[in-house]
């Protein structure tokens, strides 16, 4: 009767043991399966669609700077998908700059035009290079974007050269305009603007320069007011090549520590700057440019100097990447750090994932006023991805402030809206600039960040409370959607905890609000223990017992 009473509660605390384990592990499943499916996140096809091109013209042949290039395409795809826009690729025939916009789609007509790419572009004759579709999934309520590149020099298959045959020998013009606009201020650009004869510094592919941006009012006074500026992209000519590299300017924010960075693709040569691009908070944007009566960036030049490639960091323009490119990155330390301004171009390659996957490097993509940062050891399932994030600060008149937000948000919040990318190709670090996310919340010491559950209309805590490092909001994601960064926690019954994005983010969920199917498991798992403990126990005083009558 003993042994058999031992028996039972030693097969009971086996299979409450078991109940815990499998009751945690569902519990873990639920979390993330739950938001996989209100993301509505399917695994939809098994081959990338692809875009079979009927027709493509360009309608606007000829263009001033600032005037918006038109095209006519017409292109089918398999019917269960749609194209959402095209981005268009082109060669300055001159220098080589590369030209990249996108168009909406996915029936353009002559009424298809660029979002901005001719404001950002030199004079001259430009070649179509390629096209890219991107293609999207008509009954996915949010389903992954793909993009099918046609490249006219280069195409796999008869499909894609019957595609790139279209493109083939596809030009148009910018001129200059005709008519000199006057900018909204001009500007004091240069390496040290309280000494300008310090200038025409050397330096080496990859270096940072330090640089000075400043505003000249009307009574010509110089006044540093940089919150009213979101970017400044800054274009320079090499001298000696006619070569042309485009840079943004980093740490804009912060007085007295702004840079760029010269990109490794750079050739050897002096570079002075030729135009810089504004674009400001309100949306408005502004061209400076030197001219002959006027020069305001004291002949902002540099040189830069022959020297052998440093394998342990490279920095690259996205809408240069190309196999010369490719070639170099293959030639990086198994640790080094690479860095893609996707500013122009915000499609990152699924190749370059690819590339970096298995090794020890970091990949940093700069798009606008963030940062995304790749760990290649967490790189799980390569896929291009577009890194265009939209901020804005939630109020009336703002087009994503519908009434469920505006019912359970009070305090000053601001929503960062990513591409619809699905699923990453791993986790990510976010990193917002401080100073453009403090513009919408009024200067908070730490903020809070929800996703946005729009299919159940919830907020899903992400990271609380978190403070600037080194002048950045950062935190991690692994999937792309509606986020919203708060100045204060958000009070509401439709706030719930997010399990991935907390683990993701290192921070804990009080037990209060564990879900009850975890502290049953935990309760069972508990009593298992403390049965078998017992049970074991009376087992080993009998077995001594015997020992002794014996």
């Amino acid at each position: 009767m003993k042994k058999a009473l031992r028996l039972t509660a030693f097969i009971l605390a086996m299979v409450m043991l078991a109940l815990f384990s499998v009751g945690t592990v569902l519990m873990t499943l639920k979390g993330v399966q739950n938001e996989k499916e209100s993301e509505g996140i399917v695994q939809y096809r098994t081959s990338a669609p692809v875009a079979e091109l009927k027709s493509f013209e360009i309608t606007s042949p000829t263009i001033q700077e600032g005037e918006k290039l038109k095209i006519d395409v017409d292109a089918d795809v398999d019917e269960s998908y749609g194209i959402e826009y095209y981005g268009l690729w082109a060669k300055n025939n001159a220098t080589g700059e590369v030209f990249y916009s996108t168009f909406d789609g996915p029936d353009l007509g002559e009424n298809g035009q660029t979002n901005d790419g001719a404001n950002n572009a030199t004079p001259g004759t430009y070649t179509v290079t390629g096209l890219t579709a991107a293609i999207i999934p008509k009954d996915t309520p949010v389903g992954e974007t793909t993009w099918y590149y046609i490249n006219v020099d280069n195409c796999a298959d008869d499909f894609d050269c019957n595609n790139a045959n279209l493109l083939k020998g596809k030009t148009f013009t910018i001129t200059e305009k005709q008519v000199e606009e006057s900018p909204f201020y001009e500007y004091i650009i240069g390496f040290d603007v309280r000494d300008p004869k310090e200038a025409n510094p050397t330096v080496s592919a990859g270096d940072k320069i330090k640089l000075g941006v400043q505003r000249v009012d009307a009574n010509d006074e110089i006044k540093a007011d940089r919150r009213s500026i979101k970017s400044v992209m800054l274009s320079f000519s090499n001298q000696n090549d006619g070569s042309v590299i485009n840079m943004y300017v980093k740490n804009l924010y912060i007085a007295d520590d702004s840079y760029i960075v010269i990109p490794s693709t750079a050739t050897p040569g002096q570079y002075y700057l030729t135009y810089g691009y504004f674009t400001f908070m309100d949306g408005s944007t502004a061209r400076y440019q030197n001219t002959a009566n006027k020069t305001f960036s004291y002949e902002t030049r540099f040189v830069v100097k022959e020297k052998e490639m440093d394998t342990s960091k490279y920095t690259f323009n996205n809408e240069l990447y190309d196999n010369n490119i490719k070639s170099d990155l293959a030639k990086l330390d198994n640790d080094a750090i690479i860095t893609v301004d996707a500013n122009k171009n915000p499609i990152i390659n699924e190749e370059l994932f690819e590339s970096i996957k298995g090794t020890k490097q970091t990949l940093i993509i700069d798009y606008d006023t963030s940062e995304w940062v790749f760990s290649a050891t967490d790189i799980k399932n390569p896929k291009s991805v577009d890194v265009s994030t939209l901020v804005s600060k939630l109020e009336s008149g703002n087009e994503y402030y519908d009434s469920f937000l505006k019912t359970n948000i009070k305090n000053p919040s601001a929503m960062l809206k990513f591409s619809d990318n699905g699923d990453l190709p791993g986790k990510v670090l976010i990193r917002i600039d401080k100073h453009s996310i403090n513009t919408y919340l009024e200067d908070p010491k730490s903020v809070f960040v929800y996703y946005y559950k729009e299919d159940s209309d919830q907020l899903m805590k992400v990271a609380m409370e978190i403070q600037s490092n080194d002048n950045f909001y950062e935190f991690y994601i692994n999937h792309n959607s509606k986020y919203i960064i708060s100045s204060k926690e958000i009070k509401s019954k439709v706030v719930s905890d997010n399990l991935e994005m907390l683990s993701l983010n290192g921070q804990a969920i009080q037990s209060s609000q564990m879900p009850w199917i975890y502290i049953l498991a935990t309760s069972c798992g508990v009593l298992a223990m403390l049965l078998l403990i017992v049970s074991l126990s009376k087992g080993r005083k009998q077995s001594q017992q015997q020992t002794q009558e014996s």
